[in-house]
Formats: C-alpha cells, sequence, structure tokens
C-alpha cells in the first residue's frame, strides 16, 4: 500500500482515537496536513493531560513514534507525524521563545562579545537573529528542479531532530545544495546556524 496524503491521514487519526481508547478515553482527534507533508493529530484537553503528555512531553514522542511506526508498517509512503496534546508543545515552544529572547536581549544590554549558545528547536522563531542548533540528520529528500513565478533552480530539504526529539525542516536552495548535499550524511549530528526561518502554519523551518 502506498496510499493517498488523505488516507494516510484518515489512518493515523484513527490509529490514535483507538489507542487513546484504550486508555479509556473516547476522544475526537483533529488531524491536518501542513505544506510540508506532516500529518498534524491534536487532542483536546482532557483530565488525562498530564499522563499522555508525560515528564517532559516523553510520553507524547512516544505516542507520535508508534502513530509513525503504524503508518509505515501499513505500507503508506508518508510517515512523519507531530502529536500535540492540549496545545502542550505550542505552549513549550511559547515559553522556551520568550526565554531564548531574554538571553538576546541581556546580550544587548551588557555589550559583551557575543557567544551564540546552543538553543532547543522549539525555540526557534523569525525574529531569532542569532542561533544555533545542535541536531542529528534524519532524514534527506532528493534534489528536485523548481520553477516558481519565472525563478528557476534546484532545492533540498533535511529534517532534524535534537536532544529534546523536537524537529524541524531545513532547506538548502541553488549554491547551497552543491556545497552541502553530499556532505550531509543521514543519521550523523551537526550544527546549524545562520539560516532564515519562516513560520508554516504554527510550525517554524
Amino acid at each position: 500500500m502506498s496510499g493517498t496524503m488523505e488516507e494516510a491521514s484518515i489512518y493515523a487519526q484513527k490509529y490514535l482515537e483507538d489507542m487513546l481508547s484504550f486508555f479509556g478515553l473516547n476522544t475526537d482527534v483533529h488531524a491536518t496536513v501542513n505544506e510540508d507533508d506532516i500529518i498534524e493529530l491534536h487532542v483536546p484537553s482532557t483530565h488525562l493531560n498530564g499522563f499522555l503528555i508525560g515528564a517532559r512531553g516523553e510520553t507524547i514522542r512516544a505516542i507520535q513514534f508508534m502513530v509513525s511506526n503504524a503508518l509505515r508498517s501499513q505500507g503508506f509512503e508518508q510517515s512523519r507525524v507531530h502529536v500535540d496534546i492540549a496545545d502542550y508543545k505550542k505552549q513549550r515552544a511559547e515559553q522556551l521563545t520568550t526565554h531564548a529572547q531574554e538571553w538576546v536581549n541581556k546580550v544587548k544590554e551588557s555589550k559583551e562579545p557575543k557567544v551564540i549558545p546552543l538553543i532547543l528547536i522549539n525555540a526557534v522563531h523569525p525574529h531569532l537573529n542569532d542561533w544555533k542548533i545542535k541536531a542529528r540528520l534524519i532524514h534527506k529528500s532528493t534534489i528536485r528542479q523548481y520553477n516558481h513565478s519565472g525563478n528557476q533552480g534546484k532545492v533540498f530539504s533535511i529534517d532534524i531532530l535534537d536532544k529534546s526529539k523536537s524537529e524541524i525542516q531545513c532547506s538548502f536552495f541553488n549554491e547551497a545544495v552543491d556545497i552541502f548535499y553530499d556532505n550531509l550524511i543521514v543519521g550523523h549530528i551537526y550544527e546549524f546556524s545562520k539560516g532564515t526561518i519562516r513560520e508554516n502554519k504554527g510550525n517554524f523551518k
């Protein structure tokens, strides 16, 4: 089975709802697909929030892995899934963003030599100028050609995962394709910085 994106989304939604019902929680899971073809599953707030989220979001990550693995086992080409419980990830990202901005403001006020610290992927946002992420490369696409409004070029993308198990997608265009494509190896850990961050329907890339 290869399946369409819609079929994969419906399967993931049903799989997660069945998993939750096993724990005695009968609730509707809201499923969407973002422009990067990632299936996003949102579970509303319930009395089982703490149990489903786990310490530092560990249970969410386990649930996300199980749904993704279920999609792969059914032969779906699309198995990239983001699961959120009661907007936990969204609220966590906002907290980390605030802390990162506070650090930036302190550096500006102190006028000390700038040392860019490593930050978690959940802390990135479009207004963060100086940032550095250390993460493992977990997926690399093929190189594809594009033609947008007469602008032609080539691009590839990678998915990276940091120590907090947060993911982000990075895209490389034109000359950057020639420089980085053969040098970035899936499974290796790299430090990333100096890219442009843009919001993508509640996520960043």
